[in-house]
């Protein structure tokens, strides 16, 4: 915590799904609702950008065991979608403070 404002958490991050396959992608939101991240599994590599598509700050990255173009299971989700959330929360609560 920093000047009084508390970090953002990983579980403070919203994912919205935006596309089901080719790629599987997702936007994640702050607290306050505003866009801080953007997630995609492409080419067999998850990765996520801040703050949204487009970004130069690629704040995660891992290549997958399985899938192309999507995760290769539920549980291959969920686990790179949690480690996706707590870096860019990570990168939001360094870049503003907290204060998205």
């Amino acid at each position: 915590m920093e000047g009084g404002v508390e970090a953002i958490k990983a579980k403070d991050v919203i994912l919205v799904k935006t596309c089901d396959a080719c790629p599987e992608q997702y936007d994640a939101f702050g607290p306050s609702g505003k866009q801080i991240g953007y997630i995609r599994v492409r080419w067999g590599r998850c990765a996520a950008w801040c703050p949204d598509a487009g970004s130069d700050d690629e704040v995660y990255a891992v290549e997958l065991k399985s899938g192309w173009w999507n995760f290769g299971s539920n549980k291959e989700r969920k686990k790179h979608l949690r480690r996706a959330k707590a870096a860019i929360a990570d990168w939001a609560s360094d870049e503003e403070g907290g204060k998205l």
